[in-house]
Parts: C-alpha cells; sequence; structure tokens
C-alpha cells in the first residue's frame, strides 16, 4: 500500500501542473529569434507602345484619362439644367382666356408703294399782279395785268415735282386811258423744286395795236414765263412773262410782264 502511494504521488503531481505549464512564456531561445527580412520589390517592367497610322478618313481619337496617370483627369459631367422652381401660389394662365398683345393683331404693314406716275391731290386757286409794257415799233404802252386763276394740281409722291392745270383770267389796265383789256387763257404750269415753267393759250380784246392806245382790236396767242418758287403753303411765285397775240390781220402784239403770284395751296 505505501508503495503504491509512492507510485501514484509523481503522477498527481505532474497532472495538477500540466495546465500551468501549457500557458507558460516559450524558453529565451525561440524569443530572441529574428524575423526573416522583407524581399525587394521588382523593377517596373518598360512598357512597349507600338504607333500605327489611322487612315485617312479617320476622326482623330478621343483621348481619355491613363490609368497611373495624375497629370490627366476624366472629363467634367455635363452641366444638368435644374428644374424651374414651382412656386404655389405663382397665377396659371388658362390657354383659353389667354390674349395675344396688341401689336400682333394688326398685319404688317410695308407702307404705300413707290409711285412713278403723277397723282392728282388737291385743288387750287391763285392771284397774281404783273406789271409790264405793250412794245410796237415808235414804243410801249406802260400797264399793269391782274390775274385770278384756279384749277388742279398733279403731284408725285416721293419728288417735288407737280403739274397744274387751270384757267386764268385776265384784266388790263393801260394807264394812258380809262378801258382796260381783257381774256381768259387755259394755263399748265410744271414746278420742279425751286422752279417753274408756265404757258398758257387763249384770246384777249382791248389792245392797242399801235402807238395809238384808243386803236384797239382783239387778238389770240399765249404767255410763256419762267420763274423761282418760294414756299409751299401757300406757294410764291416770281418770274418773267413774254405775251405773244396776232390780231386778225396777222399784226403780232408782243408784252413783257414781271409777275408775282400766290397760289394756294399744294398738299404737304
Amino acid at each position: 500500500m505505501a508503495q503504491r502511494t509512492a507510485l501514484l504521488a509523481p503522477v498527481l503531481l505532474c497532472s495538477l501542473l500540466a495546465p500551468g505549464l501549457a500557458h507558460a512564456a516559450p524558453p529565451a531561445e525561440i524569443a530572441a529569434e529574428p524575423a526573416p527580412a522583407a524581399e525587394p520589390a521588382p523593377a517596373p517592367v518598360p512598357i512597349e507602345v507600338t504607333a500605327f497610322a489611322a487612315p485617312a478618313d479617320a476622326s482623330p481619337p478621343v483621348e481619355g484619362p491613363v490609368a497611373g496617370d495624375p497629370t490627366t483627369h476624366a472629363p467634367a459631367a455635363a452641366p444638368v439644367n435644374p428644374e424651374p422652381e414651382v412656386f404655389p401660389d405663382a397665377n396659371i394662365v388658362d390657354p383659353d382666356d389667354y390674349e395675344e398683345p396688341d401689336y400682333y393683331e394688326e398685319p404688317y404693314d410695308p407702307g404705300p408703294e413707290k409711285r412713278t406716275t403723277l397723282e392728282l391731290q388737291s385743288g387750287y386757286f391763285g392771284l397774281g399782279i404783273a406789271p409790264g409794257m405793250t412794245i410796237h415799233h415808235r414804243g410801249f404802252h406802260p400797264n399793269t395785268r391782274f390775274e385770278l386763276e384756279f384749277g388742279g394740281t398733279l403731284e408725285h409722291e416721293y419728288r417735288d415735282l407737280a403739274l397744274s392745270f387751270g384757267v386764268a383770267t385776265q384784266v388790263t389796265p393801260y394807264y394812258e386811258r380809262k378801258t382796260p383789256s381783257f381774256g381768259a387763257d387755259v394755263t399748265s404750269t410744271v414746278v420742279l423744286g425751286p422752279i417753274y415753267l408756265r404757258t398758257g393759250l387763249g384770246a384777249v380784246g382791248g389792245l392797242p395795236r399801235n402807238h395809238n392806245l384808243q386803236n384797239t382790236t382783239a387778238a389770240i396767242g399765249g404767255v410763256v414765263g419762267t420763274g423761282l418758287t418760294f414756299h409751299r403753303a401757300p406757294q410764291i411765285r416770281v418770274g418773267v412773262d413774254y405775251d405773244l397775240r396776232v390780231t386778225t390781220r396777222l399784226e403780232p402784239i408782243h408784252t413783257v410782264f414781271i409777275a408775282l403770284r400766290l397760289a394756294c395751296c399744294r398738299s404737304d
């Protein structure tokens, strides 16, 4: 019995000490063993780039970012239009209640067409006074002619051009006798800018046949005059008229006038 107890004592002691020995620190030789040295990094392998000729009709390649290259950047994303902000209290127009602005209601008006012909624009009447003299082979007879004229005017739209047709009645007193001469002419007057040209055809009675004022006769013929125009409404005309009449005996009678006339009114 004593021998069995002596044999079992070491076994029990070992079984009690085994868990503590398992958690004990390793021997000094194992803890001091150095760590293996790190292997050097392999050298970078150069990349061979082979250039290929692009076809003639090929478009240029689009350069993209290169992986690992810090100088290249990815293309910026296209800006996105933000959605309009909708206010809950905004006035919403019903399509049925919408009215177009006034400037869309009237059609486009390109203006009047340019005309190259004359058109009747207005009527006119005029007054004239013309001191003058009737010339004969032995001298002259002084006189003054008074006129009343009326008619119509054709005007050009884009030029200062007018053509008037009318009738002029006249009375011409002579200073050395009491009975005046009188007559009437159908006249036409062309106004081009500041210049006018006037003509007339008609008959006159009571003209002196010669130096004797009492020896009178009737005659037919006409008048031609030219001068300058001033203003427009009324129009002032200053010019010179030459009157030529032929008696029943085919004798010419010459009269010269310095004329001042007022004509009203040309449309602006």
